[in-house]
């Protein structure tokens, strides 16, 4: 277990038990916490998941049959939900905390066609994708794993890593760390596009420029295919908080380098932790701030909502569980989203990984992958009614300024 002295812990429930100075740093966070967890109280189901005729779409067979699978699993809990329109998920903000179930969407699919006469219908697709896999999961470790990593794909600049995973911050890479993950959603502001940057993804550590928004690792109760040996919550907490350090770092830096002028960070920056198994779905915030008498960062890791997951079942119980999991992953994504405008519109002045910094750039390999120089700036607008509580609007302008001498840019793309 972590003996990090840096660290906080608690749950929603004994949050008023930790030390005076660090609940009073952190009560705004605290605050954003619970409105979060409201999120997915009640269970919002879009008009047009119950509309569609999915042998009227012009869509591939996939979608077809997660539409169909969508409509035929909600259907015993319909007295459950609360059925929202078109007109109010129109209305809705990407960076309002309810879903809008069109923020993610599919990518690197070959052989479809985006000429869609509905752009918002071909949007909604990927949602349904998500949901589906959640209320179909069934017994096994490796559905539950895809299913969790689905759900967390197809945000704008981050990408769901699941092999390879290791930790780089100051220089030194640790795989250790990273043992324990599951999968991670990276930042990740330009998308590969050939094999090249495709192999550099598969192979580039959780990092200063590629830190992590969302962690997941498997809880204490086992399936009944793994065997490995179970390990207890509070050891898993802290695991996952070791491995989220060098991100929050990164995130605090990223927020004094684009507004100077704010002291404090926003309510809403925090980094989630996911801990699910083959009962229950753990959701955890890991809070960045500065205590007046400590001249480095310190954390507080909450675990601020525990739903039922169950691995196995088909009663209307146990799929309003199973719904309330994937609405609570789809207020992940806006949440993340959140998080992802603090880095866009850093500027990173020729940021190099550790001791490579003052060396020679080496020839890169796919399983040594070549540090990127990246300068990214980008324009913000913001609305005349906003708030510190929602973030701004952010119109992309990322630029490759320049990539290390030796790397060949037509080879990249």
């Amino acid at each position: 277990m972590s003996s990090d002295s840096r660290w906080t812990y608690a749950t929603l429930e004994t949050v008023s038990q930790i030390p005076n100075h660090v609940l009073s740093s952190c009560s705004d966070h605290i605050r954003y916490l619970r409105d979060l967890k409201r999120t997915w109280d009640v269970l919002r189901v879009p008009q047009f998941y119950l509309d569609y005729q999915p042998f009227q779409l012009n869509a591939s067979n996939t979608w077809r049959f997660n539409a169909i699978l969508v409509q035929s699993l909600l259907k015993p809990i319909e007295s459950d939900f609360t059925i929202i329109s078109d007109a109010e998920l129109s209305a809705q903000s990407p960076f309002d905390l309810v879903p809008n179930f069109r923020l993610s969407t599919e990518r690197h699919r070959r052989g479809v066609k985006y000429e869609y006469q509905d752009p918002q219908r071909f949007s909604r697709f990927m949602t349904f994708c998500q949901v589906s896999q959640i209320l179909l999961y069934q017994d096994h470790e490796a559905v539950a794993e895809c299913a969790i990593a689905t759900a967390l794909e197809g945000l704008p600049s981050a990408y769901v890593r699941r092999e390879n995973l290791a930790v780089q911050f100051d220089g030194v890479a640790s795989n250790s760390l990273a043992d324990d993950l599951d999968c991670a959603l990276l930042y990740t502001p330009i998308a590969p596009t050939k094999p090249y940057s495709f192999e550099r993804l598969r192979n580039v550590p959780i990092n200063p420029l590629n830190p992590a928004f969302v962690l997941c690792m498997k809880g204490p109760a086992r399936w009944v295919d793994d065997s490995s040996p179970p390990r207890d919550l509070p050891t898993i907490l802290h695991s996952l908080a070791d491995t989220a350090t060098g991100s929050l770092v990164s995130l605090m830096t990223a927020w004094s380098a684009t507004r100077r002028q704010q002291a404090s960070l926003p309510r809403w920056a925090t980094l989630i932790g996911i801990i699910y198994d083959s009962e229950i779905i753990h959701f955890v915030a890991h809070i960045p701030y500065f205590a007046p008498d400590h001249t480095e960062p310190q954390f507080l890791s909450v675990l601020f909502d525990t739903l039922p997951f169950p691995a196995s079942g088909e009663s209307a119980e146990c799929l309003r569980h199973r719904y309330r999991v994937a609405l609570a992953m789809l207020c992940i994504q806006h949440h993340v989203l959140r998080v992802i405008s603090i880095w866009e519109g850093t500027e990173w002045q020729l940021f190099q990984r550790g001791s490579q910094a003052q060396e020679e750039p080496q020839t890169p390999t796919p399983s040594e992958p070549d540090s990127d120089d990246v300068i990214l700036s980008g324009v913000y607008a913001e609305s005349d009614n906003s708030s510190s509580d929602v973030a701004p609007l952010f119109y992309e302008t990322e630029v490759v300024r320049c990539w290390l001498d030796n790397v060949d840019s037509e080879s990249m793309y």
